[in-house]
């Protein structure tokens, strides 16, 4: 297992944000499944990183957004909700007065066996999270 930390501020330069490596590692096109579970996400971030699969996003993706703190936005969800084969699954704890907060990617490959890329953080996928808030 190789593990790498990446740590990106305001001011990081736009080729060391994590935004830019989620896109490298999509264009790979390598990675035949996106599972992706964030507290948080917006249309500008659901586009940036799907903009690395271009022109298609991957075969099999899995979703899990939380509703928390009416931060996501609904037009993030309908992007999603069109991906074709897209499983997506939307939560919140709110009535347990908890929050439903992480921030997890995963790439996969469907090799055997099955290898992949992962990214756990502090990022929601949004565009300012992506490029360095």
């Amino acid at each position: 297992m190789k593990i790498n930390f990446l740590v990106q501020t305001p001011k990081s330069p736009a080729a060391t944000t994590l935004g830019h490596l989620l896109q490298e590692k999509a264009r790979s096109g390598k990675y035949e499944e996106a599972l992706i579970s964030v507290a948080y996400m917006t249309v500008a971030g659901v586009r940036s990183l799907l903009s690395g699969f271009s022109p298609l996003p991957p075969p099999r993706s899995k979703w899990l957004i939380g509703l928390d703190d009416f931060v996501t936005q609904p037009g993030a969800l309908d992007v999603i909700f069109a991906i074709p084969g897209a499983e997506v699954r939307v939560i919140s704890y709110s009535s347990l007065g908890v929050r439903f907060h992480p921030k997890v990617y995963i790439l996969q490959e469907q090799s055997a066996p099955k290898t992949g890329f992962t990214i756990v953080g502090s990022a929601n996928l949004t565009a300012q999270a992506l490029a360095g808030n």
